[in-house]
């Protein structure tokens, strides 16, 4: 078989999984191929597709699914020579195998294959030769040269002639950073002025994805993170605003701060009214970690390079970041990975479809209908999206989606682009263990979005669940000219503690009187850095109890449960004979309240300065 046909029989195998699970309700019977075309037998081609009513599936199969150039079209009879192919295998679709990925990305997907000790190199399709062609910096040993035959196959699925291609400044062929702002730059393409430290720091990232991701994707428990005893805070720093670092260090012994790009770098380190000096020395203290969620190239360099060469345990890359959220996100929403097998999702989502059909309340038909295609848009691009992404794509797997249907179908209104970007700050603090501290214009999203995270009443009436939480304007904070590094190193784990104490207190029916002597102790702790007796800021602090609050466990249910709940509920109203859908549900259920996903902590912070007579 040539390069160009079994690139093309990649693709139809692509094409066929994808009008699968985007049209689910098409009765599907095999990816046949015949002199180099591809033909996918089905029942009723011409049935009105899903989401989009106006169009036949097999109008919006050529439109919209079917991979660009490919030769492939759905019949309801196959030739009669035509033989029946082979579909990709759970890890190949995972390993992204055969994907129709642009050069560029197929080239960094490689290059994470590939070991860094090898020669830098660039890969290309000579459609003129049908030969696979590489060039390198130096050429290969014979042993690389079986790695890189090897590591292509594994990849692209294609067995063809491969010619090694002497290229001095193979460099040059590299794409610019301007490429895909969002996609996750490989180690292998970095520039020579990267340190070692740091280059060692980003291979590890990407090693770690690599090791994990089928394990990640498989139906298997995943370990219980380890959490720390001590108290976590996460600021997503992306829109360069935070409060003064001095609060945040009253209040957790640790602070998780999410990098804004370049541009903004500087102005965010105002906003926290911190020097990078005094944030370095932080790190070293191990008081803070910097989180860097998009590709290393868009920071400033100096930065992570002093932070890995001071501190590189508290220095969480792409990758790293996008591997603890989806652990969480197993735990918090298992409808998306439980399902494994395209079979098995297509039958899933068909049986949602029909259920659908058959439910006699608008308004939960169109929950039902919205669930199904946010399903489908997650299973049909989750892989590539993490794989190119990293962190930056784990939006999909999450919550938010889901929520975001839920509300659209029940009150009209559309906030996928309010969820999208809260749901971020929220999944990677939980992810972390770490309170969520929002700042900037989505804090308003984000404290809303994380309590409905979080739980749910049982007659849940688009309320969002707040119970226990504290709502308190007279806790101080340290002015803004004590010295940080002083401040932290002096301001013990005890009083932080202390503090922290007080607002799981709150929660367990302490009287007034109680309260207030709780926090005028705490005020006592905080003068002992106060010169100026007259001025002192403070903060409008509002938090929800995670572990030690009972109440949020017996009152609420995690969101996932939620609405696979209601899923259930339908199912036994209508008696209908939803078969998978029922075991699904079972198993999500069942999933949850094994695992028990920790409530996300949100501690809401408002500056304001007051007169203390």
């Amino acid at each position: 078989m040539k390069l160009t046909e079994k690139i093309m029989e990649n693709y139809a195998k692509r094409s066929y999984e994808k009008l699968r699970i985007l049209q689910p309700h098409v009765k599907t019977k095999g990816l046949y191929e015949q002199n180099g075309r591809y033909f996918i037998l089905c029942e009723d081609k011409d049935v009105k597709g899903f989401v989009k009513t106006n169009q036949t599936v097999s109008e919006i199969f050529d439109r919209e699914i079917r991979t660009f150039g490919c030769p492939i079209k759905m019949v309801e009879e196959v030739p009669v020579d035509a033989v029946l192919i082979n579909e990709r295998t759970d890890d190949e679709i995972i390993s992204l195998a055969g994907n129709p990925l642009n050069i560029v990305e197929l080239n960094k997907q490689l290059a994470l294959l590939i070991p860094n000790s090898f020669p830098k190199f660039w890969i290309d399709y000579n459609n003129e030769t049908g030969n696979t062609d590489i060039f390198l910096e130096k050429m290969p040993s014979p042993e690389e040269e079986e790695t890189f035959k090897d590591k292509i196959k594994s990849l692209t699925a294609v067995i063809s002639p491969i010619k090694f291609h002497l290229d001095a400044e193979v460099e040059k062929r590299f794409p610019s950073e301007t490429h895909d702002p969002l996609s996750i730059t490989v180690s292998n393409h970095a520039s020579n002025s990267f340190s070692k430290i740091l280059l060692d720091k980003w291979e590890e990232d990407e090693q770690l994805w690599s090791d994990s991701k089928h394990i990640l994707f498989k139906e298997i428990d995943s370990e219980e993170q380890k959490t720390s005893t001590n108290s976590t805070c996460l600021i997503n720093g992306q829109f360069s605003e935070a409060q003064n670092i001095r609060n945040y260090l009253t209040l957790f012994d640790e602070i998780q701060i999410v990098i804004p790009l370049e541009y903004s770098y500087k102005e965010f380190l105002k906003s926290l009214d911190v020097t990078e000096i005094d944030l370095l020395k932080l790190l070293e203290l191990n008081k803070v970690k910097l989180i860097f969620p998009h590709s290393i190239q868009r920071y400033k360099k100096s930065l992570l390079e002093n932070a890995v060469s001071i501190n590189p345990a508290n220095v969480i890359l792409s990758r790293e970041l996008a591997h603890k959220t989806v652990l969480d996100l197993k735990r918090r929403n298992p409808l998306v990975f439980l399902p494994t097998s395209t079979d098995e999702k297509q039958e899933i989502l068909s049986d949602l479809y029909f259920l659908a059909t058959e439910v006699s309340d608008p308004l939960e038909q169109k929950w039902i209908h919205q669930l199904t295609d946010d399903l489908a848009n997650t299973w049909s691009h989750m892989h590539e999206l993490l794989a190119i992404r990293g962190a930056m794509g784990t939006f999909n797997v999450g919550l938010g989606p889901i929520i975001n249907s839920a509300l659209k179908s029940f009150t009209g209104k559309d906030y996928f682009l309010e969820i999208m970007q809260a749901s971020n700050s929220i999944e990677w603090a939980a992810a972390n263990h770490a309170v969520l501290c929002p700042v900037g214009p989505l804090a308003r999203n984000e404290e809303r979005l994380a309590y409905l995270y979080s739980g749910v009443r049982e007659g849940w009436n688009l309320e969002i669940e707040t119970s226990p939480n504290i709502a308190t304007d007279a806790i101080l904070t340290i002015a803004q000219y004590v010295p940080v590094i002083e401040l932290a190193q002096t301001f013990t784990s005890t009083e932080i503690q202390r503090f922290r104490q007080l607002i799981v207190d709150v929660t367990h029916n302490k009287s007034s009187e109680e309260i207030n002597a709780a926090i005028q102790d705490f005020n006592d702790n905080v003068k002992r850095f106060e010169k100026n007796k007259n001025r002192i800021d403070t903060w409008d602090v509002k938090g929800v109890t995670l572990d030690t609050g009972l109440e949020v466990a017996n009152s609420a249910i995690p969101f996932a449960g939620f609405f696979t709940k209601q899923i259930g509920r339908i199912l036994q109203h209508k008696g209908a004979n939803n078969k998978k859908i029922g075991e699904i549900v079972d198993r999500v259920q069942s999933k949850i309240y094994r695992t028990s996903p920790n409530v996300i902590l949100v501690s809401k912070m408002r500056d304001k300065v007051k007169d203390i007579l």
